[in-house]
């Protein structure tokens, strides 16, 4: 009769299991082996259960199918709440785990929801192409159609026009610095500057309200 000798170690394709006589009597045998990456001990009562244990696990191994993932109760409910909450962007969940990672690492302790709220509030919006011409034209029928005056409307109507004529071009590409020279070149100074300014500042607010320039486009400062 063959006597067993022990750690008994049980092989195939170079996966292998390993068996160890109980040190104690109330003791079974044990079975150990690693699954990805991480050392596995199951304790069985006879040397029968424990060899076909063994087997069985080599044999597994050997097929690769001890490397699929098994999750306790604990992981389970947290990968599929997680599974859950990324459903409707229709990204796998690894690749959004990723971004989340990297995304970190850039912000450091920064939240990454405010980080978000802050580029939302304050990103340059896309904008729909208007000329300084076109929107004139709308800010004077949106002045007429709420009442204000002829002499209001004739004035706003006189500096701008003279503006548009010298920005033949759409609206949002009016730089700051271009308005500010064309204040500097009408060669006025005082209260009729400051009306000049103020039409040209009346004229971009309209644009920003309907769209037409970013949020954060600056008017020149007197």
């Amino acid at each position: 009769m063959k006597t067993n000798t022990f750690p008994e170690r049980v092989e195939k394709l170079g996966v292998s299991a390993t068996i160890y006589a109980p040190k104690h009597e109330s003791k079974g045998f044990t079975v150990a082996y690693h699954v990805r990456g991480k050392f596995v001990r199951k304790v069985r009562n006879s040397y029968e259960d424990a060899k076909e244990l063994a087997q069985s696990v080599v044999e597994q191994k050997s097929n690769g199918e001890l490397d699929i993932l098994t999750l306790d109760n604990r992981d389970c409910y947290v990968y599929l709440r997680a599974a859950e909450a990324v459903k409707a962007t229709g990204r796998l969940l690894d690749l959004i785990a990723h971004d989340y990672a990297e995304a970190m690492k850039l912000l450091g302790n920064d939240s990454l929801i405010e980080a978000v709220k802050f580029y939302l509030a304050n990103r340059v919006r896309q904008v729909q192409a208007r000329t300084v011409e076109e929107v004139l034209a709308e800010l004077l029928e949106n002045k007429r159609d709420n009442g204000r005056s002829k002499l209001y409307l004739a004035d706003l109507r006189l500096r701008l026009t003279r503006f548009a004529k010298s920005f033949q071009c759409l609206i949002h590409t009016v730089e700051p610095g271009e308005i500010q020279r064309f204040l500097n070149g009408l060669k006025m100074k005082g209260r009729s500057r400051n009306n000049f300014r103020r039409a040209i500042g009346t004229l971009f607010r309209f644009a920003r309200m309907r769209g037409y320039i970013s949020v954060t486009h600056r008017n020149p400062r007197s």
